[in-house]
C-alpha cells in the first residue's frame, strides 16, 4: 500500500471511528507509516478495487450556508421539515451531495418525509447507501419512487375527509359542551393544511364552544394551535395570532411560540425565493 493510499485508508477509518481511543490508535498508526516512508520503506501494493464512481447530472441545488441555516431551524423545530421538503419538491430543487447523509437520517426518523426526500436527493444517494451499507438508510431503496403528482393526488381524499369532519362537527357541536370533533381530528392530520381547512379552523375558533374552552387554557386546544402555526398557509398566521391573543394569560406561551415559528417560516420562504 502506498503512502498516499495509507493516508486515504486511515481517513476512511477515522470517519468511522467513534471513540477517543480509536482516534489515538489511528494517529499512532499514521505516524508509524509516515516514519517508514521517510526512511525509504516501500510498502506492498494494495490491489483491492476502488469504489466505482457514480456519474449523474445534478439538478439545481441550494447554497450550503443557506442549507445549514435551514437545518438549524429544523433541529429546533422538527415540524418545519414537512413544509421544507415539500417546497423543494415543488420547486424541483435538489440539495447538494454534501447534505445527502443529513436527509437520509431525516427520512429514517420521519416516515412521512420519505417519499418527498427521494425527489430532492441526487443519484449519489443510492451510491452512498450501497457503499456505506447502513441499515438505517435501507428505507431509501424500499418500494418505488412515487411521482410528485401522485403524492399530491393522494392527498386530495385526505383533505376532503378532513373538510367533511370540520363542517359536520361545526353544524352539530357549535352550541354543545363537547370538544369540537373536527378540530380534534386535526391533531392527527399529518399533511400541510389547505386554505379551506385553515379558514374553517379559524371559524371554529370563533363560533364553536372551542372558544370558551381555549380561553380556560385547555391543553387539547393549545396543542392544536401549536400544530396550526406549522401547517397553515403562511398568510393566515396573523389571523391566528389575533384570535389567540383574545385568550387568557395561560395562552401567552403558545402565542410567543407562534410568533417565533411565524418568523422562521418567513425566513424559510425567503431562502426558497432566493433559490428560485
Amino acid at each position: 500500500m502506498t503512502h498516499q493510499a495509507t493516508r486515504h485508508t486511515l481517513a476512511v477509518q477515522g470517519i468511522r471511528s467513534e471513540t477517543h481511543h480509536d482516534i489515538q490508535a489511528l494517529l499512532r498508526e499514521h505516524g508509524i507509516a509516515h516514519l517508514k516512508h521517510q526512511a525509504g520503506y516501500i510498502p506492498s501494493q494494495d490491489e483491492s478495487p476502488l469504489f466505482a464512481p457514480v456519474i449523474y447530472e445534478q439538478q439545481h441545488t441550494l447554497h450550503l450556508w443557506r442549507l445549514r441555516e435551514i437545518h438549524h431551524m429544523l433541529q429546533e423545530h422538527p415540524p418545519l421539515a414537512l413544509e421544507w421538503v415539500m417546497s423543494l419538491c415543488a420547486m424541483k430543487r435538489q440539495v447538494p451531495d454534501e447534505m445527502i447523509p443529513y436527509y437520509l437520517r431525516l427520512g429514517a426518523r420521519n416516515q412521512a418525509l420519505r417519499p418527498w426526500i427521494k425527489h430532492i436527493l441526487s443519484d449519489r444517494a443510492l451510491w452512498l447507501i450501497e457503499q456505506a451499507q447502513d441499515s438505517q438508510h435501507a428505507w431509501y431503496k424500499e418500494g418505488k419512487t412515487v411521482t410528485i403528482n401522485t403524492l399530491v393526488h393522494s392527498q386530495i381524499e385526505a383533505y376532503s375527509e378532513m373538510i367533511y369532519w370540520i363542517n359536520h362537527s361545526l353544524e352539530r357541536d357549535a352550541m354543545s359542551h363537547s370538544h369540537h370533533k373536527g378540530i380534534i381530528k386535526l391533531m392527527h392530520f399529518r399533511l400541510m393544511w389547505t386554505e379551506q381547512i385553515t379558514t374553517r379552523f379559524l371559524e371554529a375558533l370563533i363560533v364553536s364552544h372551542i372558544v370558551a374552552t381555549y380561553r380556560k387554557g385547555s391543553q387539547i386546544e393549545q396543542t392544536i394551535a401549536t400544530q396550526a402555526v406549522y401547517k397553515m398557509p403562511l398568510h393566515y398566521l396573523p389571523d391566528l395570532l389575533q384570535e389567540l391573543e383574545t385568550g387568557v394569560v395561560e395562552w401567552q406561551a403558545t402565542i410567543d411560540h407562534a410568533k417565533e415559528v411565524f418568523k422562521l417560516r418567513q425566513t424559510m420562504h425567503t431562502i426558497l425565493t432566493e433559490a428560485s
